[in-house]
Formats: C-alpha cells, sequence, structure tokens
C-alpha cells in the first residue's frame, strides 16, 4: 500500500504545478527530479519496513494501519483530523473469533485457508473460508462454509443412498454426488481439483428433486415451475437451467416473456431480476458503461458501481463512491465521468487538514484497473 503522502491530492497538486513550472521556464527540472529521487527511496525505507511477516496489517482504502478494537478491527484513521477512514473488519464470525493472522492473510490474499469452528444458528459447528470482496456497497468480510460441512456435495454420502447414480459433472466428468443440500461433484475438493458445480437443493424457496438435477446436470433447461417465492413472499414462474457463466457453472432462473417475475413484476422487469437460492435482486437504471469490463453501471446507496461484481460475474471492482473528498457525487457527474472520461471543473472538495480545493474528476487506468483520481490541471 503506498504511504498516504503519495496519494494526497494536495501533493498531486502541488507535483503537477513544479511541472507547469518547469514547462514554462520557470522551474529547474534537475531540482524537481532530486527531490522525486529522495521521495522514491524514502517510500522505499518505508516499504522495507512495513513487508515483515509480523508488521501490522495496512487498510485497502487509505494505507493505514488495522488495530484491534473491543469488537472488530478496524483503520488506524478512524479519527476525523487522520481522515475519518470508516473500514472495519469484524473480530468474530459465526460465533468464532478471527485472528490477527487471518485478518492479515484477509488483506494480502482475499481468502483464508479453510478455517474450523464456525457456529450456525442451531448450534451445529461447521468449516469454511473467510473471503474478502469489494463491490458497490464497499468492504464486505463473507463466510463460503466448505462442502463437508452440510454446504454442499458431501463426499461420505452414499451414492446409492438416493438410487441410480446422477450422471457426469459437465465440468470435469467427475462422479455427481447427492449431498443433504445439494448435488454436484465429488470432485471439489481442492486437491481432486476444486470442481464447484452445484445444484443447491432449495432455489428461490422451491425444492428441486433428484430428478430435476439430473436433467440440469445434463444440460437441459427444466420448467417452468410456478412455485417459487420470492422474498418478498410473492409466488412466481420460471424456468431453470445450468449455464457457463464467465468460466463457472451457475444455475440461472429463466423468465418468460409472458410471466411475471418475483413480487408480481412486469416481463420487462423480470429480465433484469435474478433469484437463486432466495436471494433476489432487482436493479436500478443503467448509468453508463464500465470502463473495466463493459457491464453496466448501477446505482447503490454508496456507489456507482459495475453490475458484474460478484465472482461468478467476473468480481469486476470498478466504482465511483458517491462521496469524494467530503463532496457529494451525483448520478449526473457519475454520468458525465463515464460517458467523456472527466468532469467539469467541480467545487466543494475537502482535503484532510480540512481545506477547500477545486478539482476535475477523471477516470485514470493505473494498470491495476480503473480509477477515479482528481485532476488539476488548466
Amino acid at each position: 500500500m503506498p504511504p498516504r503522502s503519495l496519494t494526497r491530492p494536495e501533493e498531486t497538486a502541488r507535483r503537477e504545478a513544479r511541472l507547469r513550472a518547469i514547462a514554462g521556464n520557470r522551474g529547474s527540472d534537475a531540482d524537481f527530479l532530486s527531490d522525486i529521487h529522495t521521495l522514491v527511496g524514502e517510500f522505499a525505507m518505508t516499504f522495507q519496513k512495513n513487508t515483515s511477516p509480523d508488521a501490522p496489517p495496512r487498510c485497502p482504502v487509505c494505507g493505514g494501519t488495522m488495530i484491534r478494537g473491543k469488537r472488530d478491527y478496524g483503520c488506524s484513521n478512524w479519527r476525523e483530523k487522520d481522515g475519518a477512514c470508516g473500514f472495519r473488519m469484524p473480530g468474530e464470525m459465526a460465533g468464532r473469533p478471527v485472528a490477527m493472522e487471518e485478518v492479515r492473510r484477509l488483506l494480502r490474499e482475499s481468502v483464508t485457508n479453510v478455517l474450523d469452528g464456525f457456529v450456525r444458528e442451531d448450534g451445529t459447528s461447521i468449516s469454511g473460508r473467510l473471503r474478502l470482496e469489494h463491490g458497490p456497497d464497499g468492504w464486505q468480510t463473507l463466510l463460503e462454509p466448505v462442502p463437508d460441512s452440510g454446504a454442499g456435495p458431501d463426499p461420505a454420502a452414499d451414492p446409492a443412498a438416493g438410487g441410480e447414480a446422477l450422471g457426469v459433472c459437465p465440468a470435469c466428468g467427475g462422479e455427481l454426488e447427492e449431498s443433504p443440500r445439494a448435488y454436484g461433484c465429488a470432485n471439489w475438493r481442492d486437491a481432486d481439483g476444486g470442481c464447484r458445480v452445484t445444484v443447491w437443493k432449495i432455489i428461490a424457496g422451491r425444492t428441486v428433486s433428484r430428478e430435476e438435477a439430473k436433467q440440469l446436470l445434463a444440460g437441459e433447461t427444466i420448467g417452468p415451475f410456478s412455485d417459487f417465492v420470492s422474498r418478498k413472499g410473492s409466488p412466481f414462474t420460471a424456468s431453470i437451467a445450468l449455464e457457463k457463466i464467465r468460466g463457472e457453472w451457475k444455475t440461472r432462473l429463466i423468465f418468460d416473456n409472458s410471466s411475471s417475475g418475483p413480487s408480481g413484476s412486469s416481463p420487462q422487469e423480470a429480465e433484469n431480476t435474478a433469484e437463486a437460492g432466495g436471494r433476489e435482486e432487482k436493479h436500478e437504471a443503467v448509468l453508463g458503461v464500465c470502463p473495466a469490463c463493459g457491464g453496466d453501471i448501477r446505482e447503490s446507496d454508496r456507489a456507482y458501481g459495475c453490475a458484474n461484481w460478484k465472482e461468478e460475474d467476473g468480481g469486476c471492482r470498478f466504482a465511483i463512491w458517491k462521496m469524494v473528498a467530503r463532496r457529494p457525487v451525483s448520478a449526473d457527474i457519475a454520468r458525465q465521468l463515464l460517458q467523456t472520461g472527466h468532469t467539469d471543473e467541480l467545487d466543494g472538495f475537502v482535503s484532510r487538514k480540512g481545506s477547500s480545493f477545486s478539482a476535475r474528476l477523471k477516470l485514470a487506468d493505473s494498470g491495476e484497473g480503473f480509477r477515479v483520481q482528481f485532476d488539476f490541471s488548466d
């Protein structure tokens, strides 16, 4: 994570002002290069000090140090005078304490090894991985139960218990098994290839039978069925298909143009509604095209972000935050930024030292993805 002084807009403005002065023969390029050389040396020393295996993990938002609070982990720059960074990670997940080493690994690799000791609401124990994800609504720490804890294909399940075999996995050719909660590939272990082909037994409140699972896994579309139930309790009709989406096999609900989608929506609205495993998502109007992956940019509570932010849709992390340097960013501003790559000059930004400033916003490809940056050029 770069030192905070490298990412402060006022520092960027100061360096760009020096470059403009040099271009106008009002400054020394040798002095500027010497200062940059010194600065890079200081950054390198800071980086070396902070890359020890025992070094405190760094906040992914501002580069601050992650510290343990009474209940959660949070950024050391949480105070207003330090930038009021609100990044937090839970100190406990599903009844299990989260250790600092696990936080360090999450921030470094975005996922942990399989961990034991998590507890369901009914008191039974499960194992799983913790995953750190960033989407339009911000950062989230998620628990992913592993299959042998009852969340997927069970290697101990007796294939003969449910009758004839389910068939052959469409992804890897392995055997398909039935577990208490799903039908899926027996090669789910990392040592066996880590195949994740799964058909859950409950999709949007409807039970998927063994025969229906066999049809899905054989590549057939089944339905339509009229006994799906949305999260709001409304019945709806849809068919189910198992399809390869962005390299991963996923079940998908298909709505007929003559039927209504979840919650009694119109056919047009149903096309923008997906529900599986009891989860319903209804998208808002499209603001523009994602510069990173070409997906739709939609509005959420805290950002204008790419609709492809889920891992199964590509895991795109592009977002335009609704608050930049304490200034609200409206939908019109976000739309202009997406259409032209930059905005008009905007007033009302506030630096971390409390000083007001004006700047344009622009989209820039940093080499690690597109980001919104300040533009202080004339």
